[in-house]
């Protein structure tokens, strides 16, 4: 009976893995591989007219982990509305290796791109290569920068918060002193070390008992899966509830569950699998990235650099914790990128943020 199990779970891992390859294909191959407004002031829709894509030159585009789901759809998003400021967007993916990523944005520079948007792995490794492109007098957007630099902007998600958010929706379903474990990512990349803080700590404040961590080194599914393998043997059914920190590890380690084996499990997704996940009850919730929008954010702040315009150095963005009942009416990826938007900065708690989408109930 056991290896009937052990059979059936693998299979449910395996299918996983191919729907998010599915997925990752639609999203197409990596690119390396294969009007201003004040800060305040009223901003361009995304429907508005449009100069011709390309018509203003090249914008690079530097991600961490191009096999990332959530990282294509927001590569989409920035496309989709960097050609509607004219521009065409080249994309390299650094693959998780730093020199990779620095090496990519010293080529963007040879090139001479209009500007360069760039997630760092590592805020303060990039800098040297950030300041030569500062040198050449290429803006630069920045996605969740730690330190300072010389930014256009910043578009800024609270990592930490993600994580505490993450922890008091975990304590709130499992109950105070509830066991629960975690599987992080790499603490070489800047958000996935800040999630894992905001998680422990939160985890501590809520009165969560944290009996283990592990770290999916490579941010694969199957490494997910055989962590929660290993939490199930350890733990069995007093383990009340998991936090993984990528949204198809988590997925993969739902799979797992089985008999009295059935953890909560709470995310940090950005796809429309995390949204059905949620709503199949696959996962409890999701601290939903929004990456379409934000993808689409960059792309009008790249936008606006290009034409000399300004906007707040940086802009924070608050993704909202989704249960099974908040997904519903919730946009899926592929309404997010014709979903019509104002890109308008809104100044909440002394600092500038950009609205996020909302459920249509």
């Amino acid at each position: 009976m056991r290896a009937d199990l052990s059979r059936i779970t693998r299979f449910a891992i395996l299918a996983v893995v191919a729907a998010f390859a599915l997925a990752l294909s639609a999203c197409g191959s990596d690119d390396d591989d294969a009007g201003s407004t004040s800060a305040g002031g009223s901003a361009a829709t995304s429907g508005d007219s449009a100069p011709a894509a390309g018509s203003k030159g090249t914008v690079g585009f530097s991600i961490p982990q191009g096999a990332d789901p959530s990282l294509r759809l927001l590569d989409g998003g920035l496309k989709a509305e960097a050609a509607k400021q004219g521009l065409d967007v080249k994309t390299t993916d650094a693959n998780l290796n730093v020199d990779k990523q620095l090496s990519d944005i010293d080529t963007f520079i040879t090139q001479k791109v209009k500007a360069i948007v760039v997630w760092p792995l590592s805020s303060e490794a990039v800098q040297p290569a950030l300041a030569r492109a500062q040198a050449a007098n290429i803006p630069i957007i920045a996605i969740y920068a730690l330190t300072e630099g010389p930014y256009f902007t910043d578009l800024i998600i609270d990592g930490k918060g993600v994580g505490q958010d993450a922890a008091k929706y975990l304590a709130d379903a499992v109950g105070a002193n509830g066991k629960v474990a975690a599987i992080f990512g790499p603490p070489q990349v800047d958000q996935f070390r800040e999630i894992a803080e905001g998680f422990k700590a939160g985890a501590k404040t809520a009165g969560l008992d944290l009996v283990d961590s592990q770290v999916d080194a490579k941010i694969a599914p199957e490494g997910s899966a055989d962590i929660m393998q290993t939490f199930k043997s350890k733990f069995g059914p007093s383990l009340k509830g998991v936090f993984v920190s990528y949204e198809s590890g988590a997925l993969a380690a739902s799979a797992v569950r089985e008999g009295d084996f059935q953890p909560k499990i709470v995310t940090y997704g950005g796809t429309d699998e995390s949204l059905k996940g949620v709503e199949s009850g696959q996962l409890t919730a999701s601290v939903y990235q929004n990456v379409v929008l934000m993808g689409r954010i960059a792309g009008w702040a790249a936008g606006q650099a290009v034409d000399g315009g300004k906007i707040p150095e940086k802009l924070y963005i608050t993704p909202p914790v989704l249960d099974k009942q908040g997904v519903k009416g919730y946009p899926t990826t592929d309404e997010q990128l014709t979903k019509e938007y104002e890109f308008k900065p809104v100044q909440e708690g002394g600092r500038w943020t950009m609205p996020l989408f909302e459920p249509e109930n």
